[in-house]
């Protein structure tokens, strides 16, 4: 089949339309093919977990590189949905709150690799995190719960896609095992460090951020104890995202990493109060 041009792309693959009702996720030349044999075997599992994710078909390849064929769901993400209706924000913030309840009540998964190994690889892998905040994030992760409920990785609102009513779960590579409050606090750093970026303008910073209060203020009624060990994990994962190298995140994960140093509360009061 002739592919035409990419209708997405992403960091390891490029989607393109693949037949009736079908998308084919092409993974980019550099990454080796075990990467494609995972996500099989994952979205399989996901499958049987009975998660809301695209069905998945078969695996090819196509000049070389390693592809997976999944079904096409058609509607925006939430983040685009979000920016089209902002006084819906409530309502998507509380939808993709359950989305990760519902990806965290999954026990036991096989083959995941562990999220505190994951993390302390990252850690130590970014050029720049500071020595001594890298130093201070490691004491903190020794300090943070272990767990085994399967964890996203990236559950953030553009890899959640909308069509009608259903939402749909997308782009697993980085799964794990772990901890739940590891994979909220990931979100949270995406959100808070987007809404202090200047990808978006004031208005939709203001947004995004009452957007993420909303989300974990959600999530946190399952487990209220947990509101200032979460302070720590968004610390935590400031750090680690600094590898990711994306210059427009840079001060905000920068400032929030900081934080650990002196122990200092991150997110702000009146973010902590909302949660």
């Amino acid at each position: 089949m002739t592919l035409g041009p990419p209708i997405a792309q992403g960091r390891t693959a490029e989607i393109y339309a693949w037949g009736e009702g079908r998308v084919l996720k092409l993974y980019r030349p550099e990454f080796p093919p075990v990467l494609a044999e995972r996500e099989a075997l994952l979205g399989a599992a996901l499958q049987a977990a009975g998660l809301p994710v695209p069905a998945l078909g078969e695996r090819v390849e196509v000049a070389g590189r390693q592809g997976l064929v999944f079904e096409r769901v058609d509607g925006p993400d939430l983040l685009d949905a979000l920016a089209r209706r902002p006084w819906l924000a409530w309502r998507y913030a509380r939808q993709l709150a359950d989305l990760h309840l519902a990806v965290h009540a999954v026990r036991g998964m096989p083959g995941l690799p562990r999220q505190r190994e994951r993390l302390r690889f990252t850690l130590g892998a970014a050029p720049a995190l500071p020595p001594a905040v890298r130093e201070a994030a490691l004491r903190a992760l020794d300090t943070l719960p272990d767990g085994d409920q399967l964890c996203h990785g990236d559950l953030h609102p553009k890899n959640v896609l909308l069509c009608g009513r259903r939402a749909v779960i997308i782009d697993w590579l980085d799964a794990t095992a772990g901890h739940p409050l590891c994979d909220l606090a990931r979100t949270t750093c995406i959100l808070q460090g987007l809404a202090a970026s200047a990808l978006v303008s004031r208005a939709q910073g203001v947004v995004v951020r009452w957007f993420d209060r909303w989300f974990r203020a959600r999530y946190l009624r399952r487990m209220p104890k947990e509101r200032e060990r979460l302070v720590i994990w968004v610390q935590v994962n400031a750090a680690a995202r600094l590898r990711e190298g994306i210059p427009a995140f840079q001060s905000w994960l920068l400032a929030e990493a900081g934080k650990l140093l002196a122990g200092q509360p991150g997110l702000g009061r009146q973010d902590r109060e909302t949660t």
